[in-house]
C-alpha cells in the first residue's frame, strides 16, 4: 500500500493486482475501536473489498509532544550535571581542606573535638 492523492492510501486488488480505487469512505468503529470504513473497487476486474483502517489517535499526539518532552530532558540533563560537577567541586574541596589541617601525623588531638 502506498499513499495515492488525497491522502488515501492506494491498494492493488488482491485478485489480479489492478489499481483499486476507493467509492465510499466515511467515519465507523470496528471492535470498539475508531475507523475509516473504505468501499474500494478494482479498476481492471471490477472486484470490491470493503476495508476499516484505524485510526492512529495516540501516535499523532505523542509525536506532537515529543520535542517539548525531549527540551525537558534536556534541561533536566544539564541542570543534574551541574549539581553533580559543583558537588563533586565542593566535596572535592573539603577533602583538599581537611587534608592540609592535619599534621604528619594525621589529626591533631585537639582538632578531634
Amino acid at each position: 500500500m502506498k499513499k495515492a492523492n488525497g491522502g488515501v492510501v492506494a491498494m492493488a486488488c488482491p485478485q489480479c493486482n489492478g489499481r483499486m480505487d476507493v467509492n465510499d469512505s466515511r467515519p465507523s468503529h470496528f471492535h470498539g475501536q475508531p475507523t475509516i470504513r473504505r468501499r474500494r473497487r478494482c479498476r481492471t476486474c471490477r472486484w470490491a473489498v470493503t476495508t476499516y483502517e484505524v485510526v492512529d489517535m495516540g501516535g499523532a499526539a505523542v509525536a506532537a509532544r515529543l520535542p517539548k518532552a525531549m527540551g525537558t530532558m534536556r534541561a533536566l540533563r544539564d541542570v543534574l550535571d551541574r549539581f553533580i560537577t559543583e558537588y563533586e567541586t565542593k566535596k572535592g574541596n573539603d577533602h583538599a581542606a581537611s587534608d592540609a589541617s592535619d599534621g604528619p601525623d594525621g589529626p591533631h588531638a585537639s582538632d578531634l573535638g
